[in-house]
């Protein structure tokens, strides 16, 4: 819900998020954890694959939608990867302040 939330404040298009992305990220230059183990590899295809190449990157509309309804299920999997960039992206966000 905060995701939706903080997206929804954005007011970006589904295009203007995805380049916000993508700024974000081949902007920052240090190194992304994802977790003790894992790093996040920043690489020109990164929120592409993140979306599962949708030109249309119809995923952030639907993320905003969970404003107002929460999803009624957990999320698959294969939204991780989308998760793991949105989560970056806030992160550097957040160490820029």
């Amino acid at each position: 819900m905060w995701l939706a939330q903080e997206l929804s404040e954005k007011m970006l298009s589904r295009m203007k998020t995805a380049d916000w992305l993508s700024d974000v990220l081949y902007a920052y230059e240090g190194t992304i954890y994802i977790s003790r183990h894992y790093i996040l590899r920043i690489h020109d295809e990164l929120v592409d694959c993140a979306f599962g190449h949708d030109g249309a990157f119809t995923w952030a509309s639907d993320v905003r939608r969970f404003c107002d309804k929460l999803p009624e299920r957990r999320s698959a999997r294969s939204q991780l990867l989308k998760l793991q960039v949105f989560d970056a992206v806030f992160k550097i966000l957040q160490s820029e302040e």
